[in-house]
């Protein structure tokens, strides 16, 4: 029975593996090229350049991420820093704080919501 059920799951995978590597790189075309990266440095058009390189491993990870059911402990860091907003740099009121997120992990949700 186990064997059956891992064949169906491999048969599966493979079409659902097309599926996402359509959808990942229809996603990463149409994605906002303003975003400022994440603690790893790599923005979007880093992805988009070397895609030839990276992109089998990026949807193997992305596949291996959606069936374990969690994220690595290194995709969803975020570095939260301060950004200024208007008037006076010396008031505290006039900064929020973001959290910027690497390229991969929103590239991912992304493709999550869709």
């Amino acid at each position: 029975m186990r064997q059956c059920l891992q064949g169906l799951i491999q048969a599966l995978g493979e079409a659902k593996q097309q599926q996402l590597e359509e959808k990942v790189e229809k996603i990463l075309q149409r994605f906002n090229t303003s975003r400022t990266p994440g603690s790893d440095g790599l923005p979007k058009e880093f992805y988009v350049t070397f895609w030839d390189l990276v992109g089998t491993d990026l949807l193997e990870l992305f596949q291996e991420r959606l069936q374990k059911g969690r994220l690595g402990a290194w995709m969803d860091r975020g570095l939260v820093t301060l950004l200024h907003e208007k008037s006076s740099k010396t008031e505290l009121k006039n900064w929020r704080p973001i959290t910027l997120l690497n390229f991969d992990y929103k590239l991912l949700a992304k493709v999550l919501a869709k």
